[in-house]
């Protein structure tokens, strides 16, 4: 058995409509077990040169997402929502 955290949402949304189905623990277990984990992976923003090096944009490392600016400011990637080690850390 593996520890994971989940969020009590997400765990309400998984039974919401099976309650009928529900007559042990066995399936119980199953519903939270098909509940994602809260656990975010860990990701870095990799900068890139563009337009022959005289730009830069940054990429999320997990999901290649690209934000189009000189520096970085965002703690999670707006499209996947990893945590970030943020550009300005390296």
């Amino acid at each position: 058995m593996s520890d994971r955290l989940l969020k009590e949402s997400d765990v309400i949304e998984a039974f919401k409509g099976r309650e009928s189905l529900i007559h042990d623990v066995y399936t119980a277990t199953a519903i939270i077990r098909s509940v994602p984990s809260a656990d975010r992976p860990q990701g870095e923003w990799k900068r890139r040169l563009v337009d022959n090096g005289f730009n830069a944009d940054w990429v999320c490392s997990e999901c290649g997402y690209r934000v189009k600016t000189d520096f970085v400011s965002f703690n999670f990637c707006p499209n996947c929502g990893c945590r970030m080690k943020g550009a300005d850390d390296d």
